[in-house]
């Protein structure tokens, strides 16, 4: 990797524990992806505040919050924005 390129943020919203070590080990392999990772939509959210991921892998079926509830959420927030993440459901 160059140095002028930066370290693109991915956000797992994963309520699967092994699924999010799993995804967390392939990511940082594959693409040296900074990986933040959620356990549900609710806490994906409060993750995207605060990281503003490039991009997202959404589990649908989650506890709390599903991932459509929180693809819904995080668009509101996004709207008159420039950063917007590309969420992979």
């Amino acid at each position: 990797m160059e140095k002028s390129e930066k370290v693109k943020t991915i956000l797992v919203a994963e309520d699967n524990p092994t699924n999010r070590i799993l995804m967390e080990a392939m990511l940082k392999k594959i693409a040296n992806f900074n990986v933040v990772l959620a356990k549900d939509g609710r806490e994906a959210i409060e993750k995207y505040i605060e990281e503003k991921p490039e991009y997202i892998m959404m589990d649908i079926q989650m506890p709390v919050m599903n991932g459509i509830e929180a693809t819904e959420e995080i668009r509101k927030m996004e709207s008159g924005q420039d950063h917007k993440a590309k969420i992979i459901a």
